[in-house]
């Protein structure tokens, strides 16, 4: 397969794994004759940290407010893009939009549009759950429906899942596997002699999928077991809208808790890695909303720390296949303190040191490296990119 010559990568939100994408896809294309980044007007050379592509045109098209980080982009934004699409008319080459979700409703509008000017696409979908046959509510047998429809419409659109349990049940060329890369972080050292308590770390915006009411609930019922059993939960991140609601507890028990810290702020990747380092296991307690993906888990795993994952979903999937750790059910709360105990035996059964916990880590580590990520996304974008048009 030839390499691909031009590359537009559609990235409007341009923050956390979208920027990381958007990053990967300038690597990947860095010989390519033309390189363009659409993104927010805001947006500069440098796509991802560490990486800088002087090579890459950068068109800020996207319009925000200050404070916008994540969400849907709206009907203006659809709009603003469909007009840049519409007046340049580029031919050749292929367009790459680093989420699709942000888009909907309308995405179905740059679907139409792609296919009017003949332009090829490649989208990832971070919701691979509105694939699946197992969808029950109306919502989402509507949202399964969309994404079908759009696929259906337009035959010279790709669709990148990063579940590879629902690509397995497609038979269809535009839907592909792409696997979510682990960003490796340096390797450390940890400090578990003569540790007193057992510590489970979670980290991040903590919105409602992250699961973070289920910690409050954990603390305020099981605080006395949890001192006896010697274990510690440590909460970084402030809350999101969604959870705002909980901080006066969440202070209240962080204050007066012998078994429970929040950091509430935002910590540097520098301050990360001593709390890292003074961690046992890597606490993941995603509620049943969430399906997808998890970062934190890829950290997890490339740092050493087992997890305590909920059960349901991808990670809890990938937590199993590759013997990463333990899982709980998703709001029950003894659930997840028997999961707690259960992890801390691991911890000093040593489990991280068994052939078991080595072999997984090791696959996980090759089937979501970013050179696996690149590799795959490189063959999608060639094979869209070899569709034939007589213009």
């Amino acid at each position: 397969m030839k390499d691909i010559e031009r590359l537009v990568i559609v990235d409007p939100i341009f923050r956390g794994s979208r920027k990381h994408y958007s990053s990967l896809a300038c690597e990947l294309t860095k010989n390519a004759k033309e390189i363009t980044v659409l993104s927010r007007k805001e947006g500069n050379g440098k796509t991802s940290e560490g990486r800088t592509f002087k090579n890459v045109k950068m068109i800020g098209v996207f319009s925000f407010s200050a404070d916008f980080w994540y969400g849907r982009i709206g009907l203006k934004n659809t709009f603003l893009f469909i007009v840049w699409l519409l007046k340049t008319k580029p031919r050749g080459g292929c367009y790459y939009f680093c989420g699709l979700n942000e888009w909907m409703p309308w995405f179905f509008l740059v679907s139409i549009a792609l296919k009017y000017t003949k332009s090829r696409a490649v989208v990832v979908d971070y919701e691979g759950k509105y694939w699946s046959d197992s969808v029950s509510s109306f919502k989402s047998k509507f949202s399964r429906y969309y994404r079908q429809l759009l696929i259906r419409y337009n035959k010279n659109l790709k669709v990148a899942l990063l579940d590879e349990r629902i690509v397995e049940a497609y038979d269809s060329p535009q839907i592909n596997f792409l696997p979510d890369p682990a960003v490796i972080k340096e390797k450390l050292q940890f400090s578990r002699n003569n540790k007193v308590q057992t510590v489970f770390l979670t980290f991040g915006l903590q919105s409602e999928r992250k699961g973070i009411r289920y910690i409050e609930k954990l603390i305020s019922s099981y605080e006395k077991e949890l001192h006896e059993a010697m274990i510690k939960v440590v909460c970084i991140g402030k809350l999101s809208e969604e959870t705002v609601d909980i901080s006066e507890k969440l202070n209240t028990l962080s204050n007066e808790s012998r078994v429970f810290d929040w950091i509430n702020k935002y910590v540097s990747d520098e301050e990360l890695v001593k709390f890292v380092s003074d961690s046992d296991a890597i606490l993941l307690p995603y509620t049943p909303q969430f399906q997808g993906s998890s970062g934190v888990l890829a950290h997890a795993c490339a740092w050493g720390l087992p997890v305590l994952s909920s059960e349901h979903g991808l990670i809890g999937y990938r937590v199993k296949t590759y013997s990463l750790g333990d899982s709980f059910v998703a709001d029950d709360t003894s659930s997840l303190y028997k999961g707690l105990l259960r992890v801390k035996e691991l911890v000093l059964q040593d489990y991280t040191a068994t052939d078991v916990y080595k072999m997984g880590r090791v696959r996980f580590l090759e089937n979501f490296s970013e050179d696996k990520h690149l590799a795959t996304l490189r063959k999608i974008l060639q094979e869209i990119d070899e569709i034939d048009y007589s213009y």
